[in-house]
């Protein structure tokens, strides 16, 4: 049985970790980016929900091969109703099969932004969200730079 928490490097094998590889990676096909968007949507899939978006109760590395090649993943949902729809479905996308249906890193983050923004905005009183940090804790809008400072060549949807 083989391990699919681990890396794998061998001479004409795999070299990463499978469960987090993208469909292209996993068969040796042309890749990019969006292999990337699709990696980091793994993470957030687990990040959220607690579970990797494909396993197996025995952890064989064919079984995980072929659900990422061949399945959707369960609804996040299923695991956290509090995670927003539109993170949700941003997740969803970046798992896409097909990397040409993936978004690019920067709709990602232009998503990751909406959703924060919305999230701070809504709530009642502002203030009081940032006084649940102390002093010395930064709040969200010093700890997070918007997309345009962190790389002013971005340009952002409004």
């Amino acid at each position: 049985m083989i391990d699919v928490s681990g890396d794998l490097t061998n001479t004409g094998g795999l070299i990463g970790t499978p469960a987090y590889m993208s469909p292209e990676r996993l068969t040796s096909q042309p890749y990019d980016g969006r292999s990337d968007v699709y990696s980091l949507g793994v993470t957030f899939y687990q990040m959220l929900s607690g579970h990797l978006p494909f396993s197996s109760q025995e952890n064989n590395l064919s079984t995980i091969i072929i659900k990422h090649l061949t399945e959707s993943p369960p609804s996040l949902e299923k695991f956290n109703v509090k995670v927003p729809k539109a993170i949700q479905e941003i997740i969803l996308k970046m798992l896409e099969k097909d990397q040409n249906d993936r978004p690019t890193s920067i709709e990602v983050a232009q998503v990751l932004r909406s959703v924060l923004e919305t999230v701070v905005d809504s709530s009642e009183d502002a203030s009081s969200f940032s006084n649940e940090f102390n002093d010395e804790t930064p709040t969200i809008s010093r700890s997070i730079p918007s997309i345009e400072r962190a790389n002013p060549s971005i340009e952002t949807a409004t």
